[in-house]
């Protein structure tokens, strides 16, 4: 996949796949929200949070990290579920 490409996880292969490669149901991460995660990966979570992003950009990585997360546990995340805003 190359960096300007959008990626797509699928849950039951625990992958990530470029647009041809994608299948219906997997979970759309943008190039923008991929290169945000590359770049701070490395920093602090104040600094990370200053990072600004648009509003759907937040949306699409909240889904991504939420459910690849969920999926690498096994297990729902049911405290950030009740907690709704949390993320």
């Amino acid at each position: 996949i190359y960096e300007y490409e959008d990626a797509y996880y699928s849950r039951f292969s625990s992958s990530v796949f470029c647009k041809e490669c994608k299948k219906e149901g997997y979970l759309s991460l943008p190039a923008e929200g991929r290169s945000y995660l590359k770049s701070t990966l490395k920093m602090e979570m104040e600094e990370a949070l200053k990072v600004d992003m648009k509003n759907r950009l937040i949306a699409a990585v909240k889904n991504f990290l939420y459910n690849a997360v969920e999926n690498y546990l096994d297990s729902p995340l049911k405290s950030l579920q009740s907690g709704g805003g949390i993320l």
